[in-house]
């Protein structure tokens, strides 16, 4: 495992951490593509079959693929999770049926997407950097390391800052953490209140009330 300061992501092995720089550089890919690169490359079997894997040009992947004669147990595990998080479906579970004339789904080949399943090999540290790279803005452990650092108390001992809780979900950003809710471009409710004008009621075409005692 070599961990690149680039990236902050750990790589299986250099040809991996190479896969995914040039792959990278080639595609500029989005969260999407870049769980894809790096989930095929974490396995040699898919890392140099990536361009018949992924079609680049229809930004497509190639469900087939997975039921090649090159397939490994293994393979098999990193093609499903890199269709998954490239897909958010699971793309190989649907068949056509010819004789009734409709796509089907293959329940057997659903329940091989799941965790327990695909987990279950030395793959898994990768695995769950590659999750990190689809999801990165719901995977806060530098925030949240953050909000610890700005809740240790002077003895050095840690302390719940519900401070810096509160502004990790407040935030705009994540990037000063320090429990004080300081960098958030959404107004409050006070800042509504500060600002509100009421309006004059709209003057109907009947005489007010008033008028009409006078």
């Amino acid at each position: 495992m070599i961990f690149s300061e680039k990236y902050k992501i750990c790589f299986a092995d250099s040809e991996h951490l190479d896969f995914y720089m040039e792959q990278a550089d080639r595609l500029k890919p989005d969260c999407y593509l870049k769980s894809l690169i790096y989930t095929l490359g974490i396995c040699s079997d898919t890392r140099r079959r990536f361009d018949s894997i992924y079609d680049a040009k229809s930004r497509s992947i190639a469900p087939e693929t997975l039921h090649a004669e090159w397939q490994t147990g293994g393979s098999m595990k990193v093609t499903r999770l890199a269709f998954q998080l490239f897909t958010d479906t699971v793309p190989t579970a649907r068949t056509y049926d010819e004789a009734e004339n409709r796509i089907v789904e293959d329940f057997d080949e659903c329940k091989r997407y799941s965790v327990s399943d695909i987990f279950c090999c030395g793959y898994a540290p990768y695995f769950a950097e590659a999750i990190r790279l689809r999801y990165p803005e719901y995977m806060r452990e530098m925030a949240i390391s953050e909000a610890m650092k700005a809740g240790v108390a002077q003895n050095g001992s840690p302390q719940h800052n519900h401070l810096a809780a509160a502004e990790m979900d407040e935030e705009g950003n994540y990037n000063m953490i320090d429990g004080v809710i300081n960098n958030t471009q959404k107004p409050s409710i006070l800042d509504h209140l500060r600002n509100y004008k009421p309006q004059p009621p709209e003057r109907s075409g009947q005489p007010e009330r008033a008028a009409e005692l006078e």
